[in-house]
């Protein structure tokens, strides 16, 4: 998937769910809110998690794929209505170089 269509989900504030291979791999469903460069240059989506698998456990909340392991992207027709507490849209500390955000 290229940036620009993320950026154009996270624009229209679409769902989306994608398949994520990390060292708990899975089916992710979230809310984009994001994309920017890590420190170490990686491109990232920054994202509420909403649900499928999560190396944490943790719930719902805050987390950041690496683009290039994200895979079977599907934009879904279902909206969110506005940004997640705590939405940083410049990136803060974290991240740099912002793509897009909501």
């Amino acid at each position: 998937m290229t940036v620009g269509i993320l950026c154009s989900t996270i624009r229209g504030r679409r769902l989306l769910r994608f398949y994520y291979a990390d060292d708990v791999p899975g089916r992710r469903l979230v809310e984009p809110h994001t994309v920017a460069l890590t420190p170490a240059d990686n491109l990232v989506l920054s994202a509420w998690f909403l649900g499928g698998v999560s190396e944490s456990q943790d719930g719902q909340g805050w987390r950041e794929y690496l683009l290039n392991s994200m895979s079977d992207i599907l934009v879904l027709p279902d909206a969110f209505l506005r940004p997640r507490p705590g939405s940083n849209p410049s990136g803060g500390m974290k991240l740099k170089r912002v793509q897009c955000r909501l």
